[in-house]
């Protein structure tokens, strides 16, 4: 796994911004942040804080101008909007589907829960045979998802912002699914931990 292909990151969204920002995604192919001026928090440091969000896991999916199936593993994943309902995910610049997910029409997410570390390691994994011709997949919508994942979301592209050296991709959910599980998976101070969902109660 590596730090490229697996991150956690916040944003803030707010009804002004998301009409703002979806009429720059009409008009720019890459709208960008502000630059903003350089800090001097560490590297270490920024990441150190950022391991203490415990977070969901998620892998997404899309196909790219070739039809060949592209995804990754992420944590950087929340919801933004209720109406229209609106999802949104982050890939780093530098990962090798980037442009698959750039230039897409749809994807998919999949929530992963309790017993698919190795799914959310495949997923991580630059070079890996990510699909494995289906292994442990099915198609959603044209789309692969996780058989058995705790969420499932299709999603037509609602625009970008690339944001330092990340992109923060939009979706608007026209399908999902979900299942009630007693265990649900984060991802919590660089470990996958399984924790039961009476534990919330």
């Amino acid at each position: 796994m590596t730090n490229n292909e697996f991150n956690v990151h916040f944003m803030e969204y707010s009804v002004s911004q998301k009409t703002t920002l979806h009429t720059d995604y009409m008009n720019h192919d890459r709208p960008s942040c502000r630059t903003s001026e350089k800090v001097a928090i560490s590297s270490d440091l920024y990441r150190k804080a950022l391991a203490a969000f415990a977070s969901s896991v998620i892998v997404a999916s899309t196909t790219d101008r070739h039809g060949e199936a592209q995804g990754f593993t992420a944590t950087a994943f929340s919801a933004v909007s209720l109406a229209p309902p609106i999802v949104q995910f982050c890939l780093t610049n530098s990962a090798t589907c980037y442009d698959a997910f750039a230039s897409a029409d749809s994807y998919a997410i999949s929530v992963l829960g309790p017993d698919q570390e190795s799914m959310a390691q495949r997923f991580a994994t630059r070079g890996a045979d990510k699909f494995a011709n289906g292994a442990g997949l099915v198609k959603r919508g044209g789309l692969w998802v996780v058989k058995g994942a705790q969420a499932v979301l299709i999603c037509r592209s609602y625009g970008k912002l690339v944001c330092g050296d990340h992109t923060i991709f939009l979706g608007e959910v026209i399908d999902a699914e979900a299942m009630e599980a007693p265990d649900l998976m984060i991802y919590f101070r660089k470990k996958y931990l399984s924790k039961r969902t009476s534990d919330f109660s």
